[in-house]
């Protein structure tokens, strides 16, 4: 089987049913819903009693308007400019909302008015923090788009993917900036601020230095305070935090989210890493690599033609052996 082969095989099965019994009361709806959300065999992390407790009485309030399941995850329109692939979407990003269809399409089975699945995603800050250019971050988006688009022939019809910008929380990019330098200001007045050796590596490999930048010794002080001052203001028109109607998932653990990993085989962030198939006897893994995993590793490159998905990060793929 080829890599191409495998992909498209990959999709057909997405569209198959699982034959699933349809129960009968709303009690025993919101049951068997609340056990697919938290199934052990998406889930990688242990969820507090909290998050619990969020997640069924989401699904009840939803169940009881006959409103579709709500989920988001707290997503980003940037791919790592270090990365091939950037600044676009890659197998990274098409892999993950496959993994999350398998995931989700449970539930759509069950209950007729389904799932909405939402990427929350980063866009106008990454131009300060990271230093990326907008003209980027616009082909970015427009990319996961098209990703979501390609992705709709074969998921369940009551099964809806969106993504939106967390400026569009914002009534304008004013009134965005005056939230964030708002927290900035607070951040600065508080206790000082420790920066893990974690947070370090992760600023050194995502910041794209502008000259000169390296040469202030707080370069680093001021990117943190700025990417805690975007998380508050980002959390203040409580779209994907602090919202009853929705449950929250990510590729790992995060205070009131459901971890579940992007792939079978993979937690990388999207926007740090790039879709990688790994062979496995006759067939393949689906996983996300980060730059320096697959700078360790030894790989070809297959051709891939996935008809409607165009682009030069959809015309090969890294193959580990």
């Amino acid at each position: 089987m080829s890599a191409n082969e495998y992909i498209l095989n990959e999709l057909n099965q997405l569209k198959k049913p699982f034959g699933l019994a349809v129960p009968k009361t709303d009690s025993e709806m919101e049951d068997e819903i609340v056990r697919l959300i938290m199934s052990q065999k998406f889930r990688n992390n242990a969820a507090n009693d909290e998050t619990k407790a969020h997640v069924r009485e989401a699904v009840r309030r939803s169940v009881s308007q006959k409103a579709p399941i709500n989920f988001v995850w707290p997503g980003n329109y940037w791919k790592l400019w270090r990365l091939d692939e950037a600044p676009e979407a890659d197998f990274a990003e098409l892999f993950a909302f496959m993994y999350f269809t398998e995931y989700l399409k449970r539930i759509c089975e069950i209950y007729k008015p389904g799932v909405w699945f939402d990427f929350f995603s980063d866009d106008l800050i990454i131009t300060k923090l990271n230093n990326y250019k907008r003209p980027d971050i616009e082909k970015h988006e427009a990319s996961v788009r098209r990703i979501i688009e390609f992705l709709r022939p074969y998921q369940p019809d009551n099964l809806k993917f969106t993504t939106t910008p967390v400026l569009s929380q914002f009534k304008n990019e004013g009134d965005f900036w005056q939230a964030v330098d708002r927290n900035l200001e607070k951040i600065k007045q508080g206790p000082p601020r420790v920066i893990t050796d974690r947070e370090r590596s992760a600023m050194n490999l995502n910041v794209r230095l502008l000259p000169g930048q390296i040469d202030d010794p707080l370069w680093r002080d001021k990117v943190i305070h700025l990417h805690d001052a975007y998380l508050i203001a980002k959390a203040e028109p409580k779209y994907h935090k602090n919202n009853p109607d929705k449950i929250g998932l990510f590729a790992n653990a995060l205070p009131g989210f459901i971890g579940i990993g992007v792939t079978k085989l993979s937690v990388i962030r999207l926007g740090v890493g790039a879709g990688v198939l790994v062979r496995k006897g006759d067939s393949f893994g689906m996983t996300v690599m980060s730059k320096n995993q697959i700078d360790n590793a030894k790989f070809e490159w297959q051709p891939v033609n996935l008809p409607g998905l165009a682009g030069k990060n959809f015309s090969k793929i890294r193959v580990i052996a």
